[in-house]
């Protein structure tokens, strides 16, 4: 990630982490398909996606979206959360659980404890 300081940032965790049965590796595989086609839907154009570690209060961690944004402008957008959150799921909903699952199968993506070492994917 960059060294500047991010006017927005925000977390992305679908709601199929249920039907994956929790399968961290398919979790992250799937949250890859979804990093790379991500601005098809934002269609910002400073932003970054990264699949991260995200964690709650009681040291629970999973895979999600990080999204980080540096520009003025395109950070109002995400002054509106759920409208950004609900554009992924309904494109999710839309192409389906099966056609992320085939067409991820093909990417070259870490593995969930990689993503832990290391805390955040791609280290650009």
């Amino acid at each position: 990630m960059s060294d500047k300081k991010p006017f927005s940032s925000f977390v992305i965790e679908p709601h199929f982490y249920d039907d994956l049965n929790w399968d961290m590796e398919k979790i992250v595989r799937y949250l890859e398909f979804i990093r790379l086609n991500i601005n098809d839907l934002f269609k910002h154009k400073h932003s970054k996606y990264y699949i991260i570690e995200y964690g709650d209060f009681l040291g629970n961690s999973a895979p999600a979206i990080g999204v980080v944004n540096n520009d003025v402008k395109e950070s109002k957008d995400f002054d509106n959360f759920d409208d950004l959150y609900n554009r992924v799921e309904e494109w999710v909903n839309l192409i389906g659980l099966d056609t992320i699952d085939k067409k991820s199968k093909e990417l070259n993506v870490p593995k969930w404890k990689e993503i832990l070492e290391i805390k955040y994917y791609p280290r650009k």
